[in-house]
């Protein structure tokens, strides 16, 4: 091998398309962080120098249940479905616990 092969395969040609992304479309590090919990001690967020690429994922689907459950709690025409949704699958569970006892067993 060439003594140029680290950077002939960590850099990128400038015609390439990854040459021309912005520095917020560069994808954080690959390495997902080894306690899930420790965000601060991440070795992958000191890398980027910003959250890795996990905890913005992690980050990102806090925030969205964060919306669901508030709109489930503000929202009354979500709550008038959710509440109809629930009584919907008790039935639901009724008809099917009543059909299993009734189902004679040999």
């Amino acid at each position: 091998m060439p003594a140029t092969w680290r950077e002939d395969l960590f850099t990128t040609s400038p015609h390439s398309p990854a040459a021309r992304r912005t520095a917020s479309e560069i994808p954080g590090p690959e390495t997902a962080p080894y306690d899930p919990l420790d965000w601060e001690d991440c070795p992958a967020c000191a890398e980027a120098q910003d959250q890795c690429r996990y905890h913005r994922g992690v980050f990102a689907g806090m925030e969205y249940q964060r919306d669901l459950i508030n709109t489930a709690l503000t929202d009354h025409a979500a709550i008038d479905q959710l509440q109809q949704r629930h009584a919907e699958l008790e039935a639901k569970a009724a008809q099917s616990a009543a059909a299993d006892a009734s189902t004679p067993t040999t």
